[in-house]
């Protein structure tokens, strides 16, 4: 199983194009949340994804091992870890609980916009995927 390790430092600036769409996104804050992440990557024979984790400050994060149905049979196989589909849930969670406090912003608004567009998004890959009967498995 190949390997492949990941230090995520956070950026000091945002995408020009970010800034540009959502004006209040130019401030970064320093200090809370700008913690370096630490991640691995695994790679099964053919090269295909086959899990890994993700962690820093509070969270840990182990990703998918696989794909999730039987290559033969098509038979769905149990989940072995996180989606990146269900991180980002649990983020608009977090966020709509912020939105429903006194802590409400604009900067929580537009995050909160940009997890449901991905979330939109990913969804859209997998009823492609779906509709091609390639869902859950290691084929493009």
């Amino acid at each position: 199983m190949a390997r492949k390790k990941t230090e995520i430092v956070p950026e000091t600036t945002p995408p020009e194009t970010e800034a540009l769409v959502f004006p209040c996104l130019r401030r970064l804050a320093d200090g809370v949340g700008r913690q370096p992440v630490f991640a691995e990557n695994f790679d099964d024979a053919d090269g295909n994804p086959a899990g890994g984790w993700a962690e820093g400050i509070g969270f840990h994060i182990a990703w998918q091992d696989g794909p999730t149905r039987d290559a033969e049979t098509h038979r769905k196989l149990p989940q072995t870890g996180a989606f990146v589909e269900d991180v980002a849930q649990a983020i608009i969670q977090r966020l709509e609980y912020y939105q429903a406090s006194k802590f409400a912003s604009p900067f929580n608004e537009a995050a909160l916009d940009h997890f449901r567009r991905a979330l939109v998004a990913l969804e859209s890959r997998r009823r492609d995927r779906e509709a091609r009967g390639v869902d859950g498995l290691h084929e493009e």
